[in-house]
């Protein structure tokens, strides 16, 4: 299995409106996009200051599925239209386990 793990931060003026509608958006991309084998985000518990807002875990079969993933068109657009403009920053790692 291959993995990609986003942790991010919203920008200080997202609402928690429009934080909600990004999540929501991603979690139904497993069904617009096969190479997404599941999706799994949260938002931070809130316990330590400084850390980020939330984390995205992505499966899929491989690498090669994960690069199909990243130029689909669905999540293209949920990425353009509900977490891009919202998003302050962003981490990523990726592993095969």
């Amino acid at each position: 299995m291959f993995y990609n793990v986003v942790l991010v931060r919203f920008k200080p003026e997202a609402t928690a409106q429009q934080i909600d509608l990004a999540l929501s958006r991603l979690r139904a991309l497993p069904e617009a996009v096969p190479p997404l084998l599941k999706l799994t985000m949260e938002k931070n518990a809130g316990v330590v200051d400084g850390a980020h807002d939330a984390i995205i875990v992505g499966e899929f079969a491989d690498v090669d599925a994960y690069r199909e993933y990243q130029t689909h068109p669905a999540h293209a657009a949920v990425a353009r239209e509900f977490l891009l403009p919202i998003l302050g920053e962003m981490s990523r790692i990726q592993y095969e386990a």
